[in-house]
């Protein structure tokens, strides 16, 4: 059965931004906001969501993020100018551990993921409040923030905010000499880099390697860091690099782990393939930094 979309009659800018008013007949298309010349290209990194007030549905070109891939009810989407571009396909994706999409529809022609405002505020029953330079996702009945967006240009994209924690000191240290791990975890993808430490005082320089790694292979920007309380995100160096790169530090209640959810479950996670892996191959228990690494890498 076919599904009919709603379109928001909302302009986001009157002289380059138009939205499609479909004919409200037509069951079998949905809509998107485009922008002449450059919408989708405003930013270099591909992966990014654009939170699009304009569109009907979650769209996204990349067939490798959707989870239980099916067929859908719709064939294609309109932009502006009443160009349809094919639907191949729908699913469902998680963005962080809050932030869970249904049908999203997969456009390979399109060069962005698009976030529907109508779609995501019907589903996960959430206001969404826009500012001058960002936006915020909260729960209509707790407001509790689900997450947040940050405006570049004339549009708001979807935060990538690293979780990250340290683990340690092992009681055996690597042949490098290394005692302890941190983690740092992309709340959108959950993707993971693991970085081994002699000393928990690396970890400050660790993160700014870290930060210039993400603008260089991802051409994107951390704006949120995610941490608890411990005195290694606490220094002073990491702070000043924290103020001046405008990112903003997030930490949780003291004595409160299920506020890391996200970085427990990944630490068990990979604890236990450590283990695994070690007695599996008959290592000697002092490979567990590059056991750690390597699962990392896989689970990746």
């Amino acid at each position: 059965m076919s599904r009919t979309p709603t379109i928001l009659p909302f302009i986001l800018d009157s002289k380059k931004h138009v939205i499609n008013l479909a004919d409200p007949a037509t069951r079998t298309h949905a809509s998107i906001a485009t922008t002449k010349g450059s919408t989708f290209h405003t930013s270099s990194q591909k992966s990014a969501w654009i939170i699009d007030s304009g569109a009907t549905d979650h769209m996204t070109f990349d067939p490798s993020q959707l989870i239980s891939r099916k067929s859908s009810t719709m064939s294609a989407v309109s932009n502006a100018n009443g160009t349809p571009s094919p639907v191949v396909g729908e699913g469902s994706l998680s963005l962080s551990t809050s932030l869970h999409l249904d049908s999203v529809l997969l456009v390979p022609s399109l060069d962005h993921n698009l976030l529907s405002i109508a779609q995501l505020t019907t589903t996960l029953e959430c206001t969404v409040t826009f500012w001058l330079n960002h936006c915020v996702f909260q729960d209509i009945l707790t407001g509790k923030t689900i997450n947040c967006g940050t405006r570049q240009g004339k549009l708001y994209y979807l935060d990538w905010a690293p979780d990250n924690e340290v683990k340690g000191p092992a009681k055996i240290a690597t042949p490098a000499g290394a005692r302890w791990f941190v983690m740092f975890i992309n709340d959108c993808t959950c993707m993971t880099w693991v970085s081994l430490l002699k000393t928990k005082g690396e970890v400050s320089s660790r993160f700014q390697q870290f930060y210039q790694m993400v603008e260089t292979q991802f051409h994107a920007r951390i704006q949120v860091l995610r941490s608890d309380n411990d005195g290694e995100f606490l220094n002073h160096d990491l702070n000043q690099f924290l103020q001046d790169h405008d990112i903003i530090h997030q930490r949780s209640c003291p004595y409160t782990p299920q506020q890391n959810g996200v970085l427990e479950r990944k630490n068990r996670r990979l604890l236990e393939i450590v283990r695994a892996s070690l007695f599996g191959a008959n290592m000697p228990r002092s490979f567990w930094g590059e056991a750690v690494v390597s699962a990392a890498y896989r689970i990746n």
